[in-house]
């Protein structure tokens, strides 16, 4: 606590949820926060068939706010784009910037080595293209990014993998809110096989205003 001008002042905290499921409880004296989230991201497709990646896991903030997880990868995709990206949904009345979860390609077509990049969430950490090499998890997105895994490679394949799509995300300032919130992260879609990447788990950042 300082003191400005005889003006009680307190800075502002950030709270960071980064796994599982729970309860997040407003620190006293919070007047209003804001909230950042995206959903997991979607795991790598493999480069044989029926290994494409795991969908992401939604992540969701109250009972008004969600981000759908990504789409997983396509498996021995020739260049075939992932579906749709993951949706974001507020119902709270409030207006929030909300963006739906990327797409990725299936990087070079049959003969190339390089599989497709993950989708890219607004906090960036996409898995790579997992070309070149056999080596497990290469392609993998950054901790609780909600981006996608990277596309597995050709090597020993006929086609390469196509990258997962990345978590929808939302950014909403609340200017009164409840006292909980039920919260839950998504988790991080598995990769299509060994040579592909995984999706990274989602977050919620709540950053926290006092009042003066």
């Amino acid at each position: 606590m300082s003191k400005i001008l005889g003006i009680h002042t307190t800075a502002p905290t950030q709270t960071k949820l980064t796994s599982g499921s729970g309860t997040y409880t407003l620190p006293t004296g919070v007047k209003y926060i804001r909230v950042r989230m995206v959903g997991g991201g979607g795991g790598g497709g493999g480069n044989v068939a029926s290994t494409t990646g795991g969908t992401g896991g939604a992540t969701i903030f109250g009972a008004n706010l969600s981000c759908a997880g990504g789409v997983g990868g396509t498996a021995n995709s020739d260049d075939s784009p992932s579906t749709n990206g993951a949706a974001a949904t507020n119902t709270t009345g409030l207006t929030a910037i909300t963006i739906r979860g990327s797409t990725t390609n299936g990087g070079a077509a049959s003969g190339g080595l390089v599989g497709g990049m993950g989708g890219t969430s607004p906090f960036g950490g996409a898995g790579g293209a997992d070309g070149g090499s056999n080596s497990s998890g290469s392609g993998g997105a950054a901790t609780n990014s909600g981006s996608g895994g990277g596309g597995a490679n050709s090597v020993g394949a006929s086609f390469n993998g196509s990258g997962g799509g990345s978590g929808a995300y939302i950014d909403i300032l609340i200017p009164s809110p409840a006292s909980s919130y039920t919260y839950t992260i998504g988790a991080g879609g598995a990769a299509g096989n060994a040579t592909a990447g995984a999706g990274a788990a989602g977050i919620i950042i709540v950053d926290e205003f006092y009042k003066v």
